[in-house]
């Protein structure tokens, strides 16, 4: 009995040895591939080469695939999105963690939430002109919302609150970008938030043609117009300079929309110093440059097309849309495309 007993004893203490290792296992090999997509995104981030030992470890992971464990899967899903970069990995790795939702906390799942919503903004960002694409944008962030995934604290981003509010903009859904606002205005977060909340209201404002302040029925003083807010944008103390960035260039396409050119040039002239300084202090990226580089030129080859004679007009609109959809950088592209389109068509 006691030779038993001894016997029980070391098979139990043997079971509980064997079940620690395949845990510390699992854990080691979870925290390899978070590595993995470390260094994966690193090398994308930098525009770097990935390293040759990074394919012999997902070969390895291939080969041994512990699919039954939520958390390996969910990290392996990420790395081929990182690696393949495209929509139906995107679209596995979101799929793989709305089946393990009930394993984690919020925290893990807003993780590759959130890798998902990078793809998308990467997406987005190589042709802002998708409508499609910004529905698809704006219906991730939307689920996101709807998942607990973007609020923190029940605060949202003032980044977020920007981009949201401009995806419903591009597509001419303003009643919901109104009734957003409405939900969210009071809800974000302390940093930056008066800043967010004068670019949105600007925003809307521009979208709904509201250029300069203006005086609503039975109301005793003026609501403020689209070129109101983004001044109010510019007269912030935020450190982040993407919001200077963004007003500077709705303050540019506010005085087409006015037709004050005389502003303009003034105006344009601003916004280039302010790009080049920024890029050579690497404020913003190369691509940045362009974009709004290319915003400068091409407000400028619109004035020239727009007030030219009718014949002459709809020949160089022509020409600047088919020049406009061959650029790879270009901010606001939706905008100078819809501007255009409305000159080419026939007046009433």
């Amino acid at each position: 009995d006691v030779y038993k007993r001894q016997h029980s004893h070391r098979m139990r203490s043997m079971d509980k040895l064997q079940v620690a290792y395949q845990l510390l296992d699992t854990f080691q090999k979870v925290q390899k591939l978070r590595l993995l997509c470390a260094t994966i995104n690193q090398a994308r981030i930098t525009q770097g080469d990935i390293p040759p030992w990074v394919f012999e470890e997902i070969k390895f992971f291939e080969a041994n695939s512990d699919g039954h464990v939520p958390l390996m899967e969910l990290y392996f899903r990420s790395l081929q999105l990182l690696l393949k970069q495209t929509d139906a990995a995107c679209d596995d790795l979101v799929q793989a963690v709305k089946r393990h939702k009930a394993s984690f906390e919020e925290e893990v799942m807003r993780e590759f939430y959130q890798q998902a919503l990078n793809h998308q903004i990467r997406a987005y960002n190589r042709d802002q002109s998708d409508r499609e694409r910004c529905r698809q944008l704006l219906d991730f962030y939307m689920e996101m919302i709807q998942e607990n995934l973007i609020l923190q604290g029940n605060k949202i981003s003032a980044w977020n609150y920007k981009n949201i509010a401009s995806l419903h903009a591009r597509i001419g859904e303003l009643d919901r970008l109104e009734q957003f606002i409405h939900d969210f205005d009071g809800r974000i977060a302390r940093n930056d938030a008066t800043c967010a909340r004068a670019f949105v209201n600007g925003l809307l404002a521009f979208y709904q043609g509201k250029y300069l302040d203006y005086q609503r029925k039975h109301a005793k003083t003026k609501t403020k117009g689209a070129a109101s807010w983004m001044l109010d944008v510019l007269n912030s103390d935020s450190e982040n300079i993407f919001w200077e960035l963004e007003a500077r260039a709705y303050r540019l396409l506010i005085k087409f929309e006015l037709s004050e050119f005389e502003d303009e040039m003034p105006n344009q002239e601003s916004l280039r110093m302010f790009i080049d300084r920024n890029k050579k202090s690497q404020k913003i990226s190369k691509a940045h440059h362009q974009a709004y580089g290319n915003l400068i030129k091409t407000i400028r080859k619109l004035h020239l097309a727009a007030f030219a004679s009718p014949e002459k007009a709809q020949v160089k609109l022509s020409k600047l849309l088919g020049n406009i959809a061959e650029m790879k950088h270009l901010a606001q592209k939706q905008w100078f495309i819809d501007k255009i389109q409305s000159l080419q068509a026939p007046k009433k």
